[in-house]
């Protein structure tokens, strides 16, 4: 039985209605999207001191035992409320002690980037230096981030060097 024009025209009305309130409320959030924010002087002074890092340590150097300026520069990335994505801007570019931090940083922050980002500098063959308190040791890259099978040397991947990290972080004033 053929329903009257005037009930199929009805539900036209109520589809096209629908339709255009999908498509103002669709260019509406597109226009409000909010835009890229600028890092903070202190944030952006982080970024470059990470990424720039000479040596890599997760406690205090020197004779004095002082926290390292990459080390302060960690954890002020760390508190930031998208830790994962300044951490994550850090690693392309970044010293062989930048990647490192950047890789300690993903790993504490964001565990699938960690792992998308790891086989990169596992494969390089760069050397860092590994600085603990006043000894400095020259190390594989690929052997901070995973160590060969028979190393006792804590690393990135089982989370040693994160946690040891976080621990001296935690431990300052």
């Amino acid at each position: 039985m053929k329903q009257p024009l005037s009930s199929n025209l009805g539900a036209w009305w109520w589809s096209a209605a629908l339709v255009l309130v999908f498509a103002v409320c669709a260019c509406t959030a597109a226009g409000h999207a909010s835009p890229p924010v600028s890092p903070t002087p202190q944030v952006a002074a982080a970024l470059s001191i990470v990424q720039h890092a000479p040596e890599f340590s997760v406690g205090p150097v020197g004779e004095g035992r002082a926290c390292a300026p990459p080390v302060r520069a960690f954890a002020v990335l760390l508190a930031q409320p998208n830790a994962a994505e300044q951490f994550g801007a850090v690693l392309p570019g970044a010293t062989p002690a930048g990647q490192l931090y950047a890789l300690c940083g993903l790993f504490l922050t964001d565990r699938a980037a960690y792992s998308a980002s790891a086989p990169r500098v596992l494969a390089s063959p760069e050397y860092v230096v590994y600085r603990g308190g006043c000894i400095g040791v020259n190390e594989r890259l690929a052997a901070m981030v995973q160590k060969p099978e028979a190393s006792e040397r804590p690393d990135i991947a089982s989370g040693e060097l994160p946690s040891r990290l976080l621990a001296y972080i935690e431990s300052q004033p």
